[in-house]
């Protein structure tokens, strides 16, 4: 209401002003629209997965999964669990994921497959494909 008197008044000069602008963080909504532009994931899937953008980036960027998969980790597990269980994931933990998932599976001509099986038995699985529980070992 009052100008302030113990503190003399800050100039701001038009440099200050642009170095103070190039350290803020990308607006949200420039950012999914780029996200969207270079992944194919439409703007409406991005904006569901809001919180864990940088997440999907690195699991695009660092751990060079395709953009369907990391969105389908980041919104059919992270996202309704947390809607559903109330838990949140930090941004460690999900890249953690992601790199586990780039590990795990390749990326072959006919699509996904796990690293592992290539060039191995389909017995040599450690669970039984068609009931989803681990083998038991004798």
């Amino acid at each position: 209401m009052y100008p302030e008197t113990d503190i003399p008044p800050v100039i701001m000069t038009h440099e200050r002003v642009e170095q103070c602008r190039s350290t803020l963080p990308e607006p949200i909504e420039a950012k999914v629209e780029r996200i969207a532009g270079m992944s194919g994931i439409s703007l409406h899937d991005l904006w569901k997965i809001e919180e864990f953008l940088d997440s999907f980036i690195y699991g695009i960027e660092e751990s060079r999964l395709e953009p369907a998969v990391v969105y389908n980790v980041l919104g059919s597990n992270a996202v309704d669990f947390r809607r559903r269980q109330g838990v949140t994931f930090a941004a460690a933990a999900l890249n953690q994921l992601l790199d586990l998932i780039a590990r795990t599976f390749r990326r072959s001509s006919t699509g996904w497959s796990r690293a592992s099986h290539s060039k191995r038995s389909p017995t040599a699985w450690p669970w039984n494909r068609s009931t989803w529980r681990p083998l038991s070992r004798p």
